[in-house]
């Protein structure tokens, strides 16, 4: 797993480097930093604090699931079955197809909230560093 792994790393630089030519990624020690950065963040992908604070959970949760429901009192079982017996299998591939197609984005913006929220709490950190370098408590690891 770990070839493998060196290999993508690899195949990203050599593609970094013939797109953009002056990538900070391309030193090892910045590439291996932000590699981190997202290893830390989808680690903790669902154990996020942005949609919390934001959204209700069901505001938060994409509902892929179908389901027919019906308002009509006396014609609503009929409408239900032809729903669910005519309706449904013709247009069963775009269901599928757009469900596939929302899971994923729920995972993209999984990633990139978890994304956010690592270098929120690094910034955070950074800011404490600084004003606690800039008033004199702390001394830089360059100093001691």
């Amino acid at each position: 797993m770990n070839d493998v792994r060196q290999a993508v790393r690899a195949r990203l630089r050599e593609e970094l480097a013939r797109t953009d030519p002056a990538s900070p990624l391309l030193t090892e020690r910045v590439f291996d930093e932000a590699e981190a950065v997202y290893r830390k963040a989808l680690e903790r992908r669902r154990l996020l604090m942005m949609p919390t604070l934001l959204l209700d959970e069901d505001d938060w949760e994409l509902a892929t699931s179908l389901r027919f429901t019906t308002h009509r009192k006396r014609s609503g079982r009929l409408v239900l079955f032809a729903k669910q017996r005519v309706l449904l299998p013709l247009t069963r591939w775009l269901y599928e197809f757009s469900r596939d197609n929302f899971e994923r984005q729920a995972r993209v913006n999984d990633t990139l909230m978890a994304t956010i929220e690592t270098l929120v709490v690094e910034v955070v950190t950074l800011r404490r560093e600084v004003e606690d370098l800039r008033a004199g408590r702390v001394t830089p690891p360059d100093a001691r």
